[in-house]
């Protein structure tokens, strides 16, 4: 062939499976005779031609630098937006310590520890650190993909062993290991790092792996701090190399911690396996955004700010390929919240890896996924800033409100028409408390009918002749054996139970029962709390109306300029955001955990248990389960799922699926009571104050504390309209711009897009 009629790509290279055709082609390339003398391979003969395309691509070849440049540009923009935002946090702190007494007692009422909650998240916006979370199943190639990710072999693989530690992978110009000891948190052991590659690598081993005994609890080191002079992870940027998830419970908590607040979470899928990603355990991470904790401190993670890469594709036979992608897809739709498909990778990090170091050539797969690296990291930290700004508006419109209503209040005892009002206020708050314990009562009811129909059908799925005979077929040859009847009982017992954990899946993935019950769960729940709600915004509307005869300063009133901002605020009013979204503020949206992680959650009646253990330790068991294993099986099956289908575990199950949105609901319904109450507080407040010291209060406290929170809150939302929101179209991104507009909410410019 001519030169002219070899067209090389990245696909036709990867189709040559013939050593004499690949060296026809290098040959008419007019690659010199003494290169193609030193190809021995195949592998070596597709490395050369990959050189040549790296010369003749137009593509952009990637660069740690030019990644670490690009990290770099987010982490900048990021910093801006924290720097601002932590200035009004601060202002906002001094606000609430020159408060009145009366006025603070107010917000405490209203937003239990705020002055507390002010000083931890200022300290959280000012943290430049930013952790990216790697995870993924044992042996999914995690070492060999954050190598190539870092562009330097730094971090030890091998088959037999698997990282047994959390790894921080932090930037230093001065390369060291910092190795943290099991119990004890301040002690540490330091050796610099150095040497050649193969020495680090040894070295490093030494406190990451351990080779033997890895199904024990506890491993030397908890954590090893690796401090390195790359470009990519300038800036506060760590890595964070983690053990295997399902390997053993220690190691999988060890990664549940790092999940909620990362800002980035990377989950390698060993794609070589059978059956793919194993939900179990990615479902089992989900769990930890789920625990409970700190309803103030919500975490900042996103699941969108995370990707899924299906390593060792190269392992799918090309046949089934399109079928264990979809496979792939549906199991992580399945078990993670929202998920687009954008946010999952195939790759083999061990060619992708070849083609970079032997060919200086970037696969596209790699560069998809690197793509994809570069598009994650911005997600998690504006998640950051974004809950921060939140509850920060809230805080300061909270405050706003009880000011305007204080100084309402303050008014002539003597007319009686403002008393009245005020008494119907009361009034109306106490029937509304009343109306939203019942409306909370029915939501419940609604919800155990719910679960009860889930139970029955479940159950019903479970007896069936259907289930009972797929219970019954056990291949031999998959079936468990050792020489102790204690590892034998074990391994027999799980194989049992992620059958019937499949069943369940099965059953979920056919009715889709769960879906449709929290779906349905949510409407009723909305029906029920938005009339609750739409009673609160009116009665607090009424409170800050009723009475009030003071002409607010031009500070204050709608519309007003902030400082020297282009933009008008518009007045911040319940009509911007409901009650609900109010109180509700920081509050992640409920995650689902899959309905797959049966094994580990269901725990056999105690008799049930009793017996079948006893009957499990005979004698003769082993020995009995070897001459007909496929019998032991179907007859340990059975009585598993005797024991299972107990109203107990069933409903164990069942409100399992719909705990996280029922915690929802609980804490939204939750904080009515407070707001009630702490409204109620605010109407009587000011009926203990004499004439004399209510214009006080007026003149030296509550007005000038009002305008003070009103220009913070301008400030604060202008911060949010020119550095923290983000726009689908960029305003430096308009060329050749002509303002045709203007008023208090925006401006309009007819322009071009640049498509650069």
């Amino acid at each position: 062939a001519s030169k002219a009629q070899v067209h090389l790509s990245e696909e036709s290279i990867e189709e040559c499976k013939d050593l004499m055709e690949v060296l026809d082609m290098l040959e008419s390339l007019s690659i010199p005779s003494e290169e193609l003398d030193n190809i021995e391979t195949l592998e070596q003969a597709q490395m050369v031609l990959l050189k040549q395309l790296a010369k003749t691509s137009d593509r952009t070849q990637w660069t740690p630098e030019s990644a670490a440049g690009l990290m770099k540009s987010v982490l900048e923009k990021d910093r801006v937006s924290r720097e601002e935002l932590c200035y009004h946090f601060e202002e906002a702190s001094r606000y609430v310590d020159e408060l009145h007494d009366s006025a603070k007692q107010q917000l405490e009422s209203n937003i239990s520890r705020f002055q507390d909650l002010l000083t931890k998240k200022l300290e959280q916006l000012k943290d430049d650190a930013c952790h990216i979370l790697v995870a993924g199943e044992t042996s999914a190639g995690k070492s060999t993909l954050l190598n190539l990710i870092l562009g330097e072999d730094l971090l030890p693989y091998s088959l037999l062993s698997s990282t047994s530690t959390i790894c921080e992978l932090k930037h230093g110009k001065q390369e060291k290991i910092r190795a943290f000891k099991q119990g004890d948190p301040t002690g540490y052991v330091e050796v610099p790092l150095q040497g050649s590659k193969d020495d680090r690598m040894k070295e490093l081993s030494n406190f990451v792996y351990q080779k033997e005994g890895r199904d024990e609890r506890t491993f030397e080191y908890n954590k090893v701090e690796i401090f390195l002079d790359f470009p990519l992870l300038e800036g506060g940027i760590t890595i964070v190399d983690s053990p295997g998830v399902g390997e053993n419970e220690q190691l999988t908590e060890m990664v549940k911690q790092y999940l909620p607040n990362a800002f980035a979470f990377m989950y390698i899928i060993n794609s070589a396996n059978a059956g793919g990603v194993q939900p179990d355990r990615l479902g089992d991470l989900l769990q930890a955004l789920t625990q409970e904790r700190d309803p103030d401190q919500p975490p900042t993670f996103d699941p969108k700010s995370a990707i899924f890469v299906c390593n060792k594709w190269d392992m799918v036979p090309p046949k089934e390929a399109d079928e264990v992608w979809e496979d792939t897809i549906k199991k992580l739709k399945r078990c993670w919240p929202d998920l687009d498909e954008s946010q999952v990778f195939k790759i083999s990090a061990k060619k992708a890896s070849r083609a970079r170091t032997q060919a200086d050539y970037i696969t596209k797969d790699f560069e998809n996924l690197l793509n994809g690296l570069q598009n994650l990291l911005p997600v998690g930290l504006h998640a950051k800033v974004e809950l921060n700004y939140r509850w920060l508006t809230h805080l300061l419109g909270r405050s706003s409100f009880h000011l305007q209503v204080m100084l309402g209040n303050l008014v002539d005892k003597e007319l009686p028409v403002i008393e009245q009002e005020r008494a119907n206020l009361v009034e109306r708050l106490k029937k509304l408390r009343t109306a939203a314990d019942s409306a909370y009562k029915k939501m419940k009811q609604y919800m155990q009918e719910k679960v009860e129909d889930a139970v029955k059908d479940l159950r019903e799925y479970l007896s069936s002749e259907e289930i009972r005979s797929w219970l019954d077929e056990w291949d031999e040859k998959e079936l468990p054996d050792n020489d102790s009847w204690t590892v034998v009982d074990h391994l027999t017992k799980k194989t049992v139970e992620e059958r019937i954990q499949q069943t369940i899946s099965t059953w979920d993935q056919h009715r889709d029962f769960f879906s449709k019950l929290r779906a349905a769960m949510m409407q009723q729940f909305r029906t029920e709390f938005n009339l609750v709600e739409e009673d609160i915004a009116d009665i607090e509307e009424k409170m800050v109306t009723v009475g009030q005869q003071m002409q607010m300063s031009d500070a204050s009133r709608p519309g007003r300029k902030v400082g020297n901002s282009m933009f008008y605020v518009p007045e911040y009013s319940t009509s911007n955001l409901t009650v609900g979204q109010k109180i509700a503020l920081g509050a992640a949206s409920p995650f689902v955990i899959p309905i797959g992680l049966v094994v580990g959650l269901f725990a056999l009646p105690a008799a049930g248990a009793m017996a079948i253990r006893k009957k499990a330790a005979h004698k003769k068991q082993l020995q009995a389960y070897r001459e007909n294993k496929a019998a032991y099986m179907t007859q340990f099956a059975k009585d598993t799922l005797q024991n299972f289908v107990s109203d107990e575990n069933l409903h164990r199950v069942v409100r399992q699926q719909v705990e996280s949105t029922s915690d929802y609901m609980d804490r939204l319904f939750g904080t009515i009571p407070q707001l009630i109450k702490s409204d109620e507080r605010l109407i009587n407040e000011g009926y203990k104050l004499w004439k004399e010291q209510a214009t006080a209060l007026k003149e030296e406290h509550y007005l000038p504390s009002l305008i003070t929170c009103e220009k913070i809150r301008g400030e604060v939302d202008c911060c949010y309209l020119t550095t923290i929101r983000q726009y689908d179209i960029e305003y430096d991104n308009l060329l050749d711009r002509e303002m045709i507009g203007c008023g208090n909410f925006s401006d309009v410019y007819k322009a071009k897009m640049n498509s650069a």
